[in-house]
């Protein structure tokens, strides 16, 4: 989601490089021009699977997780470290 989050591309909501989130987060006009996008997203993280989603997380964590925006960054400290035993175990019973 964070692409579709972040995206620039929508007129006015990003004003400075250093706003953590754009200007119309949390109001009705967030979810409704970016509706179509949203709901295709959450269809593809239903298919996902739980290695999909693991995967997923790390290549945010690894591109983003130095970047001021909405995500609590310190949440995933030990993310990266479970992502990785999870994805041994999967290559084991693979």
């Amino acid at each position: 989601m964070w692409d579709i989050i972040y995206d620039a591309s929508h007129s006015s909501v990003f004003l400075s490089q250093y706003q953590d989130k754009p200007l119309d987060w949390g109001s009705t006009e967030f979810y409704e021009s970016r509706r179509n996008q949203i709901e295709e997203r959450l269809e593809l993280i239903r298919l996902a699977g739980e290695e999909g989603l693991a995967q997923q997380l790390m290549s945010l964590i690894e591109e983003h997780g130095s970047t001021v925006s909405l995500v609590v960054w310190d949440a995933f400290e030990n993310v990266v470290f479970k992502v990785s035993h999870l994805n041994q175990r999967w290559k084991f019973f693979g």
